[in-house]
């Protein structure tokens, strides 16, 4: 080959190892958009065990009170 068929393939290369670098950079940003959905969710329910927990307490209270 000739030096212009070499530089041909090394810019081919190039632009392919980028293209693969951008398309898993794109993967890396959907999994943390993800993660970040799941921990969100995770800390909703989280908070709604907690209001019920809450709910709960308060109502065992005022029985407790309604008996003595």
């Amino acid at each position: 080959m000739d030096r212009n068929a070499d530089q041909r393939d090394i810019n081919k290369d190039k632009r392919d190892l980028a293209a693969d670098r951008k398309d898993r950079n794109q993967d890396q940003r959907d999994i943390n958009h993800d993660r970040r959905d799941l921990s969100k969710d995770r800390a909703d329910r989280n908070k709604d065990q907690r209001d019920i927990n809450k709910d709960k307490d308060a109502g065992g209270q005022r029985c407790q009170q309604v008996r003595f």
